[in-house]
C-alpha cells in the first residue's frame, strides 16, 4: 500500500471513529462510508497483513469493525443503509486476515524474587552476585538495625545495629534461593563473628534476612548443610527482614566502576578469581 493511500484510509477511519459512529445520522454515516468505499476501491488488493495491522492499530479492540458492519448491513427495513455495504465489505475483507487470526499474547514478564544477605563488605558481595547467572540486579545497602535511612558514616560507627548487606533480585527459573545461599557460604567466612578479613565491626557480621517463612526454613536448612563444610561453628544470623535501606549511590556497582582502587585490586579481584577457579562464578565473568 502506498503511503498516500495509507494516509487516506487512516484519515477516513479516524473521521468515522471521531464522530462516534453509532450516533451518526443515516446521511452522515453514508457520506463517510461512501468516501471510505471510494478510497478502498483505489487501493490495490490484496492489502498485506502489515498494512491491515496498521489499520487495526487505530482500534485494537476490533469490536469497532463489528459495529460498523452491524450499522450498515443488517437493517433490511431501511434500504438506504445497504448503499454503504460494499464499502464495509471491502474494509472488513482487507482486515479479515488480521481479525480472524489469533493475536499473539505478549510474553508474561519473568517472575523474580529477592534475597537479602550480608557477608562483610557489601562491595565484595555485590561484585560476586553481579556475576551469577539468573541474578537480575544487586543493590548494596543496610539492614538489621534500628535507625531508619542511615548513612554509611553512621553505620560505620556501629551504633545503628545495621549490617552491610546486598539485596538481589533473581529469576527463580534460573537460580533458586538455595543456590543463592550456597554461593553466599562460598563467598565469605561465616565462622568469624563481626569480622571479614581486616574488616571488623558489627556492620560486617554474617547475616541472612528472610522475607517469609519459606525463606526462613530454607536458610536454616542451608546453614545446617553448610556447617559440615567448616571446621569452626557458623555464626551467621538468620533474622526477619524488617527494612532494607539502599546505600548511597557511590556504593552501587562499586567494583565494576572502581577496579583500580586499592581495596578492589587487593581484596575483591583475588576473591573473584578464586571463586571462578572453584566454579562458583562462571568462567569469563571477571
Amino acid at each position: 500500500m502506498e503511503s498516500g493511500q495509507q494516509e487516506f484510509l487512516i484519515r477516513e477511519i479516524r473521521e468515522i471513529r471521531g464522530k462516534t459512529f453509532l450516533k451518526m445520522s443515516d446521511s452522515e454515516g453514508l457520506r463517510c462510508m461512501g468516501r471510505l468505499g471510494r478510497g478502498m476501491r483505489r487501493i490495490p488488493r490484496p492489502i498485506s497483513p502489515a498494512d491491515a495491522r496498521l489499520i487495526c492499530n487505530l482500534d485494537p479492540e476490533m469490536p469497532f469493525y463489528a459495529r460498523l458492519m452491524n450499522r450498515f448491513s443488517f437493517y433490511p427495513d431501511k434500504p438506504g443503509r445497504w448503499l454503504a455495504l460494499p464499502a464495509a465489505i471491502a474494509l472488513l475483507g482487507c482486515l479479515a486476515p488480521v481479525m480472524n487470526a489469533q493475536t499473539p499474547s505478549a510474553p508474561a514478564p519473568a517472575k523474580t524474587e529477592t534475597a537479602t544477605i550480608g557477608g562483610g563488605c557489601f562491595w565484595c558481595a555485590e561484585a560476586v552476585f553481579q556475576r551469577i547467572p539468573g541474578v537480575k540486579s544487586v543493590t548494596s545497602g543496610f539492614a538489621g538495625g534500628t535507625v531508619a535511612n542511615p548513612s554509611y558514616e553512621l553505620v560505620c560507627t556501629g551504633k545503628t545495629g545495621h549490617a552491610e548487606v546486598i539485596q538481589l533480585t533473581y529469576d527463580p527459573s534460573v537460580i533458586s534461593y538455595d543456590k543463592v545461599l550456597e554461593i553466599f557460604w562460598a563467598a565469605h567466612d561465616p565462622t568469624t563473628l563481626n569480622r571479614q578479613g581486616n574488616d571488623t565491626g558489627t556492620q560486617y557480621r554474617s547475616i541472612i534476612l528472610y522475607s517469609d517463612e519459606s525463606q526462613r526454613k530454607a536458610a536454616e536448612a542451608s546453614r545446617a548443610r553448610a556447617a559440615k563444610q567448616f571446621k569452626s561453628p557458623i555464626v551467621t544470623q538468620i533474622v526477619p527482614l524488617k527494612a532494607f535501606y539502599p546505600a548511597e549511590e557511590y556504593h552501587q556497582n562499586y567494583y565494576n566502576s572502581n577496579k583500580n582502587q586499592g581495596y578492589c585490586q587487593f581484596i575483591i579481584t583475588p576473591k573473584l578469581k578464586k571463586l571462578i577457579q572453584e566454579g562458583v562464578i562462571p568462567q569469563g565473568k571477571e
